[in-house]
């Protein structure tokens, strides 16, 4: 599978506005295959996945971390923690 998975960040207005696009298509796919995942995990985690990838671009120090924590009483009935 090819990677095309793309983040594009734009900043306008001297920075005071910022868009972010995210195409992350073979990351969630890899995601579903690694996990095997039914259809309504895939789409959960693959929205984790992404905003995760979209707040990670936007940090300016590349020592900062992120942690992004799930929890959840839904039909997935998990709580999932992902560092």
């Amino acid at each position: 599978m090819e990677n095309k998975d793309r983040i594009i960040r734009i900043l306008a207005y001297d920075g005071r506005v910022s868009i972010i696009c995210a195409n992350t298509t073979a990351l969630v796919e890899k995601a579903r295959i690694t996990h095997d995942l039914s259809p309504l995990a895939t789409a959960s985690l693959g929205r984790t996945l992404t905003a995760t990838a979209m707040m990670a671009i936007s940090m300016k120090n590349v020592q900062d971390k992120l942690t992004v924590q799930i929890k959840g009483n839904g039909p997935l009935r998990r709580n999932c923690s992902y560092k």
